[in-house]
């Protein structure tokens, strides 16, 4: 009779997903007077929450095709999802912060940890997910969850190379979506065909 509701799992998730999109552009300030530091400042914001972007309409991308194998969702699968919408919902928090203080090591430090917390919990959901599916993973199921895997490998370097580099952190977050999408699309096309 009762039952969990992919549907609405979903909604809930592409409604989270929309607002964090969405409210990281209050972070950019409208500079009061055009001075050259101050439209410096702006544009250093506007390139933050571009990267931001990047990232989580990476995540939403990852995240849409997940349960396109799942029927029905159990418990557990809402939990993490659960804990991986909360995690997301401070990407705005940390980037607002980044864009004011983007070289202050604990700014940094933060912004990368979020990250790390974020691909962990994706990966987690779809370990989980891929278990509890009711079709058997294909190819193509299986490289998306060594891509999530390589997110996460990737995403632990932005803590030490922050910690130690704190200016080269939004270099290397760049640098980990191409990466993830260049090997990403490699792999798709010479093992998936």
């Amino acid at each position: 009779m009762f039952k969990n509701s992919k549907a609405r799992l979903l909604a809930i998730s592409d409604g989270v997903f929309a607002v964090v999109l969405t409210i990281m552009v209050l972070g950019v300030v409208v500079p009061a007077r055009p001075t050259t530091a101050l439209i410096g400042i702006t544009f250093r914001q506007i390139i933050i929450f571009l990267i931001s972007f990047g990232t989580v309409a990476q995540y939403w991308m990852l995240h849409q095709e997940l349960f396109s194998a799942l029927k029905t969702v159990s418990v557990r699968v809402m939990i993490i999802n659960f804990y991986y919408l909360a995690l997301l919902s401070l990407i705005p928090f940390v980037t607002a912060w980044l864009g004011r203080a983007l070289f202050n090591r604990t700014a940094v430090l933060t912004f990368a940890v979020i990250l790390v917390l974020v691909d962990l919990v994706q990966y987690l959901l779809f370990r989980v997910v891929m278990r509890e599916s009711e079709q058997s993973p294909n190819e193509h199921d299986r490289e998306e969850m060594r891509s999530t895997g390589m997110m996460f490998l990737i995403s632990l370097s932005y803590i030490v190379i922050g910690g130690l580099f704190p200016k080269t952190l939004l270099i290397l977050v760049v640098l980990g979506m191409l990466m993830r999408t260049a090997v990403t699309h490699w792999y798709r096309h010479v093992h998936v065909r």
